[in-house]
């Protein structure tokens, strides 16, 4: 019965010249699977015929991708129109896990499946010479189930209605899900998505974050549990925390996504030349849904990017790094610093994003390690800013190696010393002090880059974007030159601060001369920085040009 269910529900689906709806920017699907729902995606044309009705991406089960010759079958294009379709997939579609998909180039085909790990396929073969394996591939993506296709079916659904359950103290309780706040856009990575919820039969919101954590990596999960039973404020606490099971097994990829899988050199995705080996990764890290441009990059240029040592793309032995879907539930809720509706609550969250940060380090031995945009939040009243995302977050008394896998941070929020040391296998090691620094770059591109309150972007591109491109050394020391000269520093600012945020151009070159002393860059750690930071950030919403909206 399941299967004839299923058979009566799915369609193959060609969009032809027509775009699917539910992306950014129109985009078109060669072939694929989607869901079909009978007489509703159904529509009868002027001329009086019946046609299905647009199809979305939230419907596709699996994309392929159609080519006239089979030479495109080895092609690197051909790979990359079918990575873009799945990234849409991902996009569109919050609950997946992982992604099938197929290339079907003259009469050669291959399937292929892409995780939060790797991109790995099968070897081709002719669809005219073994017909029965070209059905026996069409009948899987017809018959699979919603876990087999990838879905997290820990999700539930109670008519329109989605939620999450967790049990706490031998009580289940439901989170209701109102709406999705984030979907990192990537294919490759920890996948992190948060969600806005309301727990059952209350008025009490919370947010929920589900994200693939490497195994052997410090939990955040269970950082933030400790950081919410020691009190420590400013920082977003944990309600609850999990490892997500899928069934009877805890959702990671070599177990349950992959079964046990051994993936070889042959079949991990492995373009000729030094390209990556496997992964394939949309953007850079970044954690802020409603800034997609910082950190970001071209489809080609992450794939064609050499794999650096250590890389997450493997460990050497053929078998892709291991990761463990996670949950945690948080009891706050905010947006990002740069939606508050005033100068002065962009100031207020901030000083509070430092003083989480103080105490996270003073009293928790916890380093936060990506202070970006995404990561300082503002209560909805705009009283109180805290900090989230402890996913890079180590703790500095621990013995073992973190985990953690080359540069840490988001590009154009890093400080000058990270980036001009780049991947030096001599670093020096992540200080409290380039965290400071961080705070100093967001606050100086939230300047650049709105021009009134609650988010208003400049319809322009800044002089800075061109840091989400460049490479490390590049950036820190474009970064550098800004900052060495004030007399300098003051005419740029002066030029490429907003009109709105004008009014703190002073303030922003006091916080320049605490940070960056005699226009260096830091070398010698300072913990008094904190208390300085904060009050020339004080002194800053007490100016009546600043309180002026």
């Amino acid at each position: 019965m399941a299967h004839a269910a299923r058979l009566a529900s799915r369609r193959v689906i060609s969009s032809g010249d027509r775009p699917l709806t539910g992306s950014t920017a129109p985009r078109k699907l060669d072939i694929g699977f989607r869901i079909f729902k009978g007489q509703d995606d159904v529509e009868t044309t002027p001329a009086g015929n019946q046609d299905t009705v647009e199809c979305r991406w939230e419907e596709v089960l699996v994309p392929g991708e159609l080519k006239g010759d089979k030479s495109k079958d080895s092609k690197f294009k051909t790979w990359c129109d079918l990575a873009r379709y799945v990234r849409q997939v991902y996009a569109a579609q919050d609950t997946r896990r992982f992604s099938h998909g197929f290339t079907l180039c003259g009469d050669v085909m291959r399937v292929w499946r892409f995780d939060r790990g790797a991109i790995y396929t099968a070897p081709p073969f002719s669809v005219n010479q073994d017909g029965q394996k070209f059905v026996t591939v069409v009948l899987g993506y017809l018959l699979m189930g919603e876990e087999e296709l990838g879905y997290d079916t820990t999700i539930g659904k109670d008519g329109s209605q989605r939620y999450v359950s967790a049990v706490r103290d031998d009580t289940e309780e439901r989170f209701l899900i109102e709406k999705i706040m984030h979907r990192q856009p990537s294919i490759i990575g920890r996948g992190t998505t948060c969600w806005k919820a309301t727990l059952k039969g209350s008025n009490e919101q919370f947010v929920i974050k589900d994200s693939w954590q490497y195994e052997g990596r410090v939990d955040e999960g269970e950082l933030l549990t400790e950081i919410t039973k020691t009190g420590v404020q400013n920082v977003a606490p944990c309600y609850h925390s999990e490892t997500v099971r899928i069934g009877e097994m805890d959702d990671d990829l070599r177990g349950k996504v992959r079964k046990g899988i051994k993936l070889s050199s042959d079949s991990k995705w492995k373009p000729r030349g030094n390209h990556l080996t496997t992964p394939l990764s949309m953007t850079a890290s970044s954690n802020s849904a409603l800034h997609k441009r910082i950190a970001s990059t071209t489809l080609e240029s992450s794939i064609r990017k050499k794999s650096r040592s250590n890389s997450e793309g493997g460990n050497g032995n053929g078998s892709a790094l291991n990761r463990f879907h996670k949950r945690i539930i948080m009891s706050r809720y905010g947006k990002p610093l740069y939606m508050a509706g005033t100068r002065i609550g962009v100031l207020r969250g901030l000083i509070d994003a430092i003083s989480g940060h103080q105490h996270l380090f003073l009293q928790n031995k916890i380093l936060h390690r990506d202070i970006s945009i995404g990561n300082v939040l503002l209560s909805d009243d705009e009283t109180e800013g805290f900090l989230i995302d402890l996913d890079h977050a180590i703790r500095l008394d621990r013995t073992e190696n973190s985990g953690a896998r080359g540069r840490t941070g988001t590009k154009v929020f890093m400080s000058i010393g990270l980036l001009i040391q780049g991947d030096n296998p001599n670093q020096i090691p992540h200080s409290f002090m380039d965290d400071l620094e961080s705070f100093f770059w967001l606050l100086f591109w939230i300047c650049n880059h709105y021009t009134g309150p609650c988010g208003r972007e400049i319809g322009r591109q800044s002089r800075y974007e061109i840091w989400n491109y460049r490479s490390l050394g590049e950036v820190g020391n474009d970064k550098l030159g800004t900052v060495t000269d004030e007399q300098d520093f003051l005419t740029r600012i002066t030029a490429d601060f907003t009109d709105y945020f004008t009014p703190l151009v002073p303030w922003v070159n006091r916080l320049r001369r605490e940070v960056f002393p005699g226009g260096l860059r830091w070398k010698e750690e300072d913990r008094t920085l904190y208390e300085r930071m904060k009050d020339v950030l004080r002194r800053a919403m007490e100016d009546p040009a600043v309180m002026a909206e």
